[in-house]
């Protein structure tokens, strides 16, 4: 079951959204509402949330982008999901790492969709299965922050940032086909768990590890637009 937190200093506006996720059939959830950011900090303290809906624009001119950095370092296994009516701040948004983003004005469908997005990305996924020496290996794709190709040799490395394995022989094309969707292309030589990405900034990538990776000049708006689509709304 979900347990939920909105955090938007409008009080309607939390209410609208705790009805809407109400409304749907086939999910559970517990939904608590915030409109300070001092309610909001006792109730993250008190309660064990799996996801917070968090506003943009907050009361007093605080940004939420800003409560964001603090709440991923205190609870990096929160889902966050950015509502807003103002597409201007997308561009911020990448400095953060939220699971998916919601538009106002609120409709049923777009709570549906973000919903579907957060139990999907919350879930845990296959394997990729490499055949090295003789041996079949499988590892867990939810483990690999990213993978990069040099010379026929594919190096894999985990959520930390470690390398987990080198594999001669093997190229990105030879297993893109297991690959599920949250993986991007976003260089010639490497592919990234996009639900490990903290920061997206032009030609470069920044993993939640602390690593940094190039984004190809010719990949950069196709990387952009698919992590736009991965957050939720097509802007």
């Amino acid at each position: 079951m979900q347990r939920i937190l909105i955090y938007d200093d409008s009080r309607e506006q939390c209410n609208i959204l705790k009805k809407l996720i109400g409304q749907l059939d086939g999910y559970s959830a517990e939904v608590s509402t915030a409109v300070t950011s001092d309610e909001a900090v006792r109730l993250l303290g008190r309660e064990s949330f799996t996801a917070v809906f968090l506003d943009i624009e907050l009361e007093n001119d605080k940004n939420g982008i800003s409560f964001a950095d603090s709440l991923q370092e205190r609870f990096p296994d929160i889902s966050l999901i950015y509502i807003t009516a103002h597409i201007k701040y997308c561009e911020d948004i990448f400095a953060t790492s939220p699971a998916a983003f919601l538009l106002k004005p609120f409709t049923l469908e777009k709570v549906r969709r973000v919903m579907q997005i957060i139990e999907y990305k919350q879930q845990s996924v296959g394997t990729l299965k490499i055949s090295s020496g003789g041996k079949m290996i499988a590892l867990p794709l939810g483990n690999i922050a990213y993978m990069e190709s040099i010379r026929r040799r594919l190096a894999i490395f985990d959520l930390g940032g470690k390398c987990i394995g080198e594999y001669y022989g093997i190229t990105l094309a030879d297993i893109r086909e297991q690959l599920p969707d949250f993986f991007l292309h976003c260089h010639q030589s490497i592919y990234i768990n996009m639900k490990q990405v903290l920061s997206l900034r032009r030609f470069s990538v920044t993993l939640k590890c602390g690593t940094e990776l190039p984004i190809s000049q010719s990949r950069y708006r196709e990387s952009k637009q698919r992590y736009i689509e991965f957050l939720g709304d097509e802007i």
